[in-house]
Order: structure tokens, then sequence, then C-alpha cells
């Protein structure tokens, strides 16, 4: 009996771990203006990446400068990656061209700039747990 109890104790204590947390601080130094909003849109997997409603998480930030850090406390440590984009106008939509390409600046984890195609999970994914902060350039 005495050995399922250090069993219990020692699962309770490792779930800690796995679902601990820690700030963690997205840097955008380019901005060019300093209106609006960041919108930060967080995925966690291949197959939700960049269909919109499936993020797993989504922030906004005021921006007030040209140059910002934007601190995330609530991220369980995992796989994630990041798109960003500066919603000038506030709409809270990203405004698009006629072809679909985002007339407001907007950023991938990792700095991926998208060539012919977009992005997967993979280009973009980074491990928040093993980094507490990343810089994304908006384009």
């Amino acid at each position: 009996m005495g050995n399922i109890k250090y069993l219990y104790i020692l699962m309770f204590l490792s779930s800690f771990t796995v679902f601990s947390q820690q700030a963690f601080t997205i840097s955008v130094p380019n901005i060019k203006k300093s209106v609006g909003e960041i919108q930060v849109s967080v995925f966690d997997t291949n197959e939700s990446f960049l269909k919109e409603g499936k993020e797993f998480r989504i922030y906004r930030f005021k921006v007030t400068s040209q140059s910002q850090k934007f601190t995330i406390t609530d991220l369980p440590n995992a796989e994630y990656a990041f798109i960003i984009y500066h919603d000038i106008n506030n709409n809270k939509d990203i405004d698009k061209n006629f072809f679909g390409i985002p007339k407001e600046p907007y950023g991938f984890s990792k700095n991926f700039k998208p060539r012919f195609s977009s992005p997967d999970f993979q280009d973009c994914s980074v491990s928040v747990g093993n980094t507490d902060s990343i810089t994304i350039n908006l384009l």
C-alpha cells in the first residue's frame, strides 16, 4: 500500500513540470506606426496552423511605441507557432488586397519570410519552456 501512495505523489508532482507556465516575451522591434494593436495568434498543431478560428490562443496588445515587448504569462510549456499582425485601423481583422495578401504588417515566429507559399507549423514552431523570448520582425 505504501508504494501506491508514493506513486500517486510522484504522479502529482510530475504534473507540475508538464503543465508549468512561465513568462514568455515577444519583441517586435520594427513597428512603423504607434497606433492600433498587435494581435498574436498562437497555434499548437500543424493541423490548426494558419486556420482562422483554430488558434490555441489569441492575444491583443495596444501599440504605444515603434519597438515593443509583449509578455504572455498563461502558455503551458509546449511547441507553438506564432503569427502576429499590426491591426493599424483596430478593426480586429487583417486587411488584405484583392489577391489575399495582407495589407497590414505581419510576421511569423522564427522570422519566416514566405516566398511562393505559406509556411507550415515546423517552419515557425518554437519551444516555450526551452526559451522565454523571441523576436518577430514585421514584414
